[in-house]
């Protein structure tokens, strides 16, 4: 009866232990994955995209520790049922010190949300 007592109390702190860390733990997500699945959900023909000369460019650090920065590459578009061919894309990123990621609104070459002049400005600035 003893043995069966001991049992059950090792398997109960066992098994608080485990729920524990499952409660606690919190995977790293891929950065550039998840800037790809933004950008794929921004384009109006998402099936087409295809993604070449993606990297990260660290801006700052924030005064709260986290990291800011831009994640700028080309993706090959498709606009108004036209090949556009590959278009500067930059989103800002926000990585806090607990591991969550906060990303921008993708910025697209050839968007009408604004002028080329200011995507090569940005561009310029933060992705070269």
């Amino acid at each position: 009866m003893k043995i069966v007592n001991v049992l059950i109390i090792v398997l109960l702190i066992g098994s608080s232990f485990l729920f524990g860390i499952m409660v606690n733990y919190t995977p790293k997500p891929d950065l550039i994955n998840q800037v790809k699945y933004s950008v794929i959900d921004y384009l109006s023909y998402p099936e087409s995209a295809s993604f070449k000369n993606i990297k990260y460019n660290f801006v700052r650090e924030t005064s709260d520790k986290g990291e800011l920065g831009y994640v700028c590459g080309e993706v090959f578009r498709v606009k108004d049922e036209r090949l556009e061919g590959y278009k500067k894309f930059a989103v800002k990123v926000y990585n806090n010190p607990n591991g969550r990621m906060d990303l921008s609104i993708p910025l697209v070459e050839g968007d009408d949300s604004l002028p080329l002049s200011v995507v090569n400005s940005l561009w310029n600035k933060y992705c070269n």
